[in-house]
């Protein structure tokens, strides 16, 4: 409940019994903003919201997900970035260990694109689209209709200008023909992480050189 998350004397017992539930829970704030305190623009208040959430993962809380808003300027935009997918102060997303974009394309169909805006520790994959009809219907699931490597970028499917990505076309050309080779999906996507992060190390070392 959101009013867990307040520490005033009288709501002590009941931030207890929270902190006490979290011990190996995968913890889901369904909005993020429901369980804030305060103004999402205010940094001072958001790091008041971040104490509570790295004090439910002292308690044993194995994930935490929240689910967040995009501003209504990024109806305008054409790319994602951690800075113009999540509203509210920038601290919102420098709490975070990674996060994920995702924007409706198709309303009929509910498909949806999904995009890694920021990975802490790891290295992402490429952007995928997966598709809600008719298989949750048929299924209960959401289809991965282009996964890794196949999806393109948000600007394909928006029409607007986007970022600008030299290498996106070539991608996508060669997992077309690993996947008409006999490459299974899951063997695209771990190449493609693979060339990603052969290109960030490339990038690293060049930087090293330069200075």
């Amino acid at each position: 409940m959101p009013y867990a998350f307040r520490q005033g004397p009288t709501d002590a017992q009941r931030y207890a019994r929270l902190l006490q539930a979290a011990k190996g829970a995968d913890v889901f704030l369904d909005t993020a903003i429901r369980f804030m305190n305060g103004d999402e623009n205010n940094a001072a208040e958001q790091k008041l919201f971040a104490d509570a959430l790295f004090a439910l993962q002292r308690a044993g809380a194995r994930t935490i997900t929240g689910a967040h808003h995009a501003p209504k300027s990024f109806a305008k935009e054409s790319f994602m970035t951690l800075e113009n997918i999540l509203r509210g102060s920038g601290d919102v997303g420098a709490m975070l260990a990674t996060c994920w974009g995702i924007y409706q394309i198709d309303a009929n169909t509910s498909r949806i694109f999904v995009q890694n805006v920021n990975a802490r520790d790891f290295m992402p994959c490429d952007p995928s689209i997966i598709q809600g009809r008719p298989s949750l219907d048929d299924t209960g699931y959401f289809e991965l209709t282009d996964p890794p490597s196949f999806a393109g970028t948000l600007s394909d499917h928006k029409g607007q200008a986007g970022r600008p990505s030299p290498d996106k076309d070539e991608k996508v050309r060669q997992a077309q023909e690993m996947h008409a080779s006999g490459k299974s999906y899951k063997e695209i996507a771990e190449r493609s992480m693979s060339r990603n992060l052969q290109s960030a190390s490339g990038l690293a070392s060049q930087s090293e050189c330069n200075e």
